[in-house]
C-alpha cells in the first residue's frame, strides 16, 4: 500500500491531521490528483469519502486520533465536516466553532453545525445543522471560518447541560478566548434564545481559575453538595517560606488542618517521568497539618470526588464560609 505521507504533500497531510483526517476534494485536485486517481485511492483504502466534497486520508485520521485521543478526535471530525462541505461562504457555528477555537468543556458528541453569510438554507441542511444566523465577522483556522467566540458561546450554551456550559465558559476565560467583557456580550446575546431563562444563573458560577473541565465539574458538584472549596489554586509553602505547589482545591478544617484536593486529567500523569514527579510533589505536600486526596477526571465528572469530600468534611464538622478570602489564597505546611 502507498504511504499517505509520500503520496500527499506535507502541507496537505498535516492539515488533514489537524482536521481529524478530513480534506476537501478540491484541495486534493489542486495537488494534481484527479478524480480517477481519487477513485483508485478509495478502492485501495488510502482515502474514504464521508460526504459530498470531502475526503478522509485514513492514515492522517489515525494519527489525529493518536494525537488528541478519541473524544477530541470525534469532536474535530464533527466540527470540520459541515463547514468544509458548505464552502468558503460558510462558518462553523455553536459547538463546532468552539471546538475549532480550542475551548474545552463540550461533551464527547457535539452538534455538527454551521451557518452562512446569507443565513439562508443550503443543500446540506438535511445532513448538518444549519443555524441560519447570518454572520458578518469570522475568524479562520486550518482553512475554515468560524464565528466570533462570543457568538459561538451564545449559540452553544443554551443547548448544553449546566456543568458542561460552565466548564466551557471557564475554559474560554482561562485560555483568553474571551475576557469578562466578551463573556458579558455572550450573555446578552442569549437573551432571546430558547432556554435563556434557565441558563441565566450559570453565568454567575463562572470561575476562570478552573484550569480544566474536570476542575470545573469538581467545583460545581462540591458546591451542589454544600461543600464549596475554601480555596482554588491554593498556593502551598513549606515551613521555610518556599512555595512547593499550587493545589487545585482546598478546605480548611476546624482543627486547623487543610484537606488538599488534586485532580488529574484524563490524558495526563501516565508516563514514568510524570508519575515520579507526581510522587515527589505528593510527598512534599504531606505534613501533620494536611490531608491529601487525589482524584482523576472521571471521579470529578461523575460526582465521586464531591461525595468523598462531603464525607471527609462531615466527619471533621467543617462548615462553609469560615475562611476569610486573604487566608484562602495560601497555606503553610507544618515543619516535619
Amino acid at each position: 500500500m502507498v504511504n499517505a505521507t509520500v503520496l500527499f504533500p506535507d502541507s496537505i497531510y498535516r492539515l488533514a491531521v489537524k482536521r481529524g483526517g478530513i480534506v476537501k476534494t478540491s484541495e486534493v485536485y489542486r495537488i494534481g490528483i484527479d478524480s480517477h486517481r481519487v477513485s483508485r485511492l478509495i478502492t485501495q483504502g488510502i482515502l474514504s469519502k464521508p460526504g459530498r466534497g470531502l475526503l478522509v486520508i485514513k492514515e492522517a485520521a489515525l494519527q489525529s486520533l493518536n494525537d488528541v485521543g478519541e473524544p477530541q478526535y470525534l469532536r474535530l471530525r464533527a466540527a470540520y465536516s459541515p463547514v468544509l462541505a458548505a464552502g468558503p461562504s460558510a462558518a462553523a457555528a455553536g459547538q463546532a466553532a468552539i471546538v475549532l477555537m480550542g475551548a474545552q468543556g463540550l461533551p464527547k458528541t457535539i452538534i455538527p453545525e454551521f451557518t452562512t453569510k446569507s443565513g439562508g438554507p443550503t443543500a446540506l441542511d438535511h445532513i448538518y445543522h444549519n443555524r441560519r444566523e447570518p454572520f458578518t465577522q469570522a475568524r479562520q483556522i486550518n482553512g475554515v471560518n468560524f464565528v466570533l467566540p462570543e457568538v459561538a458561546l451564545a449559540q452553544a450554551v443554551t443547548g448544553l447541560p449546566r456543568n458542561n456550559a460552565i466548564a466551557l465558559m471557564d475554559s474560554m476565560l482561562n485560555n483568553n478566548l474571551l475576557d469578562p467583557t466578551g463573556l458579558a456580550r455572550a450573555e446578552n446575546l442569549t437573551a432571546r434564545r430558547v432556554n435563556a431563562k434557565n441558563v441565566r444563573p450559570w453565568w454567575r458560577l463562572v470561575d476562570q481559575r478552573s484550569q480544566s473541565p474536570a476542575e470545573t465539574f469538581a467545583r460545581l458538584t462540591c458546591l451542589d453538595l454544600g461543600c464549596p472549596a475554601d480555596a482554588l489554586q491554593l498556593e502551598v509553602f513549606d515551613a521555610f517560606g518556599s512555595q512547593v505547589a499550587r493545589v487545585d482545591m482546598g478546605w480548611r478544617l476546624p482543627d486547623g488542618r487543610w484537606l488538599l484536593g488534586e485532580i488529574d486529567g484524563f490524558d495526563f500523569h501516565s508516563t514514568a517521568r510524570q508519575l515520579q514527579a507526581d510522587r515527589s510533589r505528593q510527598n512534599q505536600l504531606m505534613s501533620s497539618n494536611t490531608i491529601l486526596r487525589r482524584w482523576n477526571g472521571a471521579d470529578a465528572m461523575s460526582g465521586r470526588l464531591a461525595s468523598d469530600v462531603h464525607r471527609i468534611l462531615q466527619d471533621a464538622r467543617w462548615r462553609p464560609g469560615q475562611v476569610p478570602k486573604p487566608e484562602a489564597a495560601r497555606m503553610w505546611l507544618a515543619a516535619r
